[in-house]
């Protein structure tokens, strides 16, 4: 049994024009951007954690 494919755009589907403009909004630099600053949060959070250990986790859980 074939699925589509859950993002593929169907030419019968009203969301397709919607979801191509939106599509060509991102461009390469800002996805990139937005990987590396979510890439960099979690970083610091591993890096935290490893010096830091279960009192990091409780103060950040406060705050």
């Amino acid at each position: 049994m074939h699925r589509p494919h859950p993002f593929a755009l169907n030419d019968a589907s009203s969301t397709a024009p919607a979801l191509a403009d939106e599509i060509e909004q991102i461009s390469t630099r800002n996805l990139a951007l937005a990987r590396y600053k979510r890439n960099h949060d979690l970083m610091n959070e591993v890096f935290a954690q490893a010096a830091f250990g279960v009192y990091y986790l409780i103060c950040v859980s406060l705050s």
